[in-house]
């Protein structure tokens, strides 16, 4: 189990969608779709309020991390 630092926030490493939108250069409209169809970052809900864990955020990004397609060459 990991030890919270008692001065630490507890929140402290969570953004609510406002920021987590604002970041990734969204929407909050688009985040919770996202999040509706079950392909957004995981999230915690307390009460009515939503928040991302910025950890949990990152590893999401990193799973939807794609190649660049190659461009198609003209054979000669």
């Amino acid at each position: 189990m990991t030890q919270i630092d008692v001065g630490t926030p507890l929140l402290a490493g969570y953004l609510d969608r406002a920021q987590l939108a604002e970041e990734l250069g969204r929407s909050t409209r688009t985040l919770l779709r996202w999040v509706r169809q079950g392909d957004g970052p995981p999230m915690v809900r307390i009460g009515g309020r939503i928040l991302f864990r910025r950890e949990a955020v990152a590893r999401w990004l990193r799973l939807h991390e794609q190649r660049p397609a190659r461009p198609n060459r003209k054979r000669a």
